[in-house]
């Protein structure tokens, strides 16, 4: 059974304005689930907007500030023992906005931790 995130996504400005938004978001997705690997605050508040909200399965709900505060981000030189990837990013961009749903888990030693988790970006 797949667990269900909703978040939203605000890709910053340069990245949606390029001739071809839906790489854009492509490219942004992908910076995400790398940022996720390494825990990398930086990145990922900057791939955020400040209104972000994420729900979890269990259907708690936080903020950006929540969220980054509970990471904590892997050393430089250590090599992380859980990597994010994205499964799946399908896009549809709409006029100026975008709506992208990832379909993403996380790995160890190149199997499976948990079931796949479904996000909502716009």
């Amino acid at each position: 059974m797949r667990s269900m995130m909703l978040a939203l996504l605000f890709v910053g400005c340069s990245a949606v304005t390029q001739q071809n938004p839906e790489a854009a978001i492509r490219d942004a997705e992908a910076q995400l689930a790398q940022a996720f690997t390494r825990q990398d605050v930086a990145t990922i508040d900057r791939l955020w907007s400040d209104d972000f909200v994420f729900t979890a399965p269990t259907g708690k709900v936080f903020t950006k500030q929540q969220r980054l505060a509970g990471m904590k981000p892997i050393p430089a030189g250590t090599e992380p023992t859980l990597i994010n990837r994205n499964d799946a990013v399908v896009v549809h961009v709409y006029g100026d906005t975008a709506v992208a749903t990832v379909l993403s888990s996380w790995l160890t030693a190149g199997a499976p931790v948990s079931d796949q988790f479904q996000a909502t970006h716009v």
